[in-house]
């Protein structure tokens, strides 16, 4: 399988463990950023035909991806792929202009019901991580607060915003200097690590307990925090997404919370048992790594892919 990948990441963050395994799929493979090389990704994506069996899009904008082009390519038999790792409601147009000409991959059911709702084909595809940063062999950082919440401050530009700085607000009156928040739009001196992976995972091996609240409460839908956090092998304290039970067990893999009151029970429940946050973040670890790690999901691409070829 020969695979083109064409993604919006760049520079500040490091895409090792999913390079690695598109490579590992691929009999021959090339890779190229919007952002960093945009000519190049361009001309590789419109001269596909006859080079490459399948292309991996990772694009979440509009007027990035020619839809004359891959309406082209899709009639000449090339499989594109579309993945979004992110959320945007309602589903943003372009998507669905792009829809019937790739096979769209979304991190949540929500948006692959939508699109199936309209006839076009779509996926579940959850996000992997970068077990390169996030790993059980991450030397912790010292001095980290016992509580750690990692996300940023958009106000209510999304759902869940107001409740994350809810969260944030509670969680700081109570626990002062045992809690500590990072990401942008807190103000004070809340520090930055958005493109530090490697001081975010020291940070998640540091602490007792780590939080995990995406800005939406979607079935399955989940950002990379959650799968950071497990990966370092640290105790995960997650909000309760909708269908989070499909895929973790609640009390072993890591426990829920659903309102900010049952997060404060279980912070001070958990918080002096030692033994016991150990070995539920053992168990976390151990699913997160066998069922979301980037080769996991790209075996999964493949097989996405082999259905289609020998069908």
């Amino acid at each position: 399988m020969r695979i083109l990948n064409i993604g919006m990441y760049n520079r500040h963050e490091g895409q090792e463990s999913m390079r690695i395994a598109l490579e590992g799929i691929s009999s021959y493979y090339e890779e190229y950023s919007f952002p960093e090389r945009p000519r190049q990704a361009w001309e590789a994506f419109a001269t596909a035909h006859g080079n490459f069996d399948v292309i991996f899009l990772h694009v979440q904008a509009p007027n990035v991806i020619p839809l004359a082009t891959a309406k082209l390519l899709h009639s000449l038999g090339v499989k594109i792929y579309n993945f979004t790792g992110d959320v945007r409601q309602p589903l943003p147009k372009w998507y669905i202009d792009l829809a019937p000409y790739v096979t769209t991959l979304f991190t949540n059911m929500h948006d692959v019901n939508t699109l199936r709702s309209m006839g076009f084909d779509a996926h579940y595809f959850q996000v992997g991580y970068n077990e390169h940063y996030y790993n059980n062999d991450v030397v912790a950082a010292k001095n980290v607060a016992s509580i750690v919440f990692m996300g940023n401050n958009y106000g209510k530009t999304f759902p869940l915003g107001d409740f994350r700085k809810d969260l944030v607000a509670t969680l700081t009156r109570k626990y002062r200097n045992d809690f500590a928040v990072y990401g942008c739009g807190w103000g004070g001196n809340t520090q930055n690590i958005n493109n530090n992976q490697t001081l975010e995972g020291q940070i998640y091996r540091g602490c007792k307990i780590a939080i995990n609240l995406s800005h939406f409460n979607l079935s399955r839908y989940s950002s990379d925090r959650l799968f950071r956090i497990l990966g370092c092998e640290a105790f995960c304290l997650s909000h309760k997404y909708l269908d989070i039970d499909m895929e973790f067990e609640d009390g072993k893999d890591l426990v829920t919370w659903s309102s900010l009151a049952e997060l404060v029970h279980n912070i001070d429940k958990y918080l002096p048992l030692e033994e016991e946050r150990r070995q539920i973040a053992k168990q976390g670890n151990i699913t997160c790594t066998t069922n979301f790690t980037w080769t996991v999901r790209m075996n999964q691409l493949k097989e996405l892919w082999e259905a289609v070829a020998l069908s």
